[in-house]
């Protein structure tokens, strides 16, 4: 009984040192000002890598998007005896991204595609447009001539989809935002079909064996392999 009493009399008499009169438990403006500068030294430190984890994040979103696209030619493929879409069906209206409707299915309004068709870095991009351009140079070479899977020589070297510009060169947004080429500036026609470089001034590439790379733009734009 004695050692209970001793235990409340120590606990009363912390009690009131540490809230009796005079006692405050507020902080100072000195310690306000010190830990504002310290909570503010953290975010400058870790602002950098939340920006980058963020980066990677949507880089990587890009890249499953490219390989759930390839999930779906493959399915066209089997439905259409090896053959691939081309780049814009005159009788419809529709550009290749459109021949998914049945297996990847648009979403929301009629004109607005379904998400796996944009890339989330592409923060410039009118509703129904696609973040990825179509090869029409090799898979599409005009809408009378359907390209068959067998005639691909090597497909792991082929470039099927990537980022593409939506922008002109003279800042307008582009009407052929779903095909892609490697032709030089000075042809009339690049200015519709520019590669993107959204991607570390570079794009991620799908093959048309279903792998996806990242490449600087201009290696793309020179590649003897991917457009051929």
């Amino acid at each position: 009984m004695e050692n209970t009493n001793s235990f409340w009399m120590n606990a009363q008499v912390f009690h009131a040192r540490s809230y009796g009169k005079g006692a405050s438990s507020a902080f100072t403006l000195t310690e306000l000002l010190v830990a504002t500068g310290i909570l503010l030294m953290l975010a400058a430190l870790f602002a950098p890598a939340i920006t980058k984890a963020k980066y990677t994040a949507k880089q990587i979103k890009c890249i499953s998007n490219l390989k759930q696209i390839h999930l779906g030619f493959q399915l066209y493929l089997n439905d259409n005896d090896g053959f691939y879409p081309i780049y814009y069906n005159n009788i419809t209206g529709r550009p290749w991204c459109r021949a998914f409707d049945k297996i990847l299915p648009i979403t929301l309004l009629p004109t607005e595609l379904n998400p796996v068709f944009i890339c989330p870095l592409d923060i410039i991009r009118s509703n129904g447009t696609s973040s990825y351009g179509y090869n029409f140079d090799v898979f599409s070479p005009s809408p009378e001539i359907l390209i068959n899977n067998n005639q691909l020589s090597d497909p792991s070297k082929k470039l099927l989809l990537c980022d593409n510009n939506n922008i002109k060169e003279n800042g307008s947004i582009e009407s052929h935002y779903y095909l892609v080429t490697n032709r030089s500036k000075n042809d009339p026609w690049d200015g519709d079909y520019r590669i993107g470089r959204r991607h570390n001034n570079g794009a991620n590439v799908l093959y048309a064996d279903g792998h996806v790379d990242w490449h600087l733009r201009s290696d793309i734009e020179n590649s003897t392999t991917m457009w051929k």
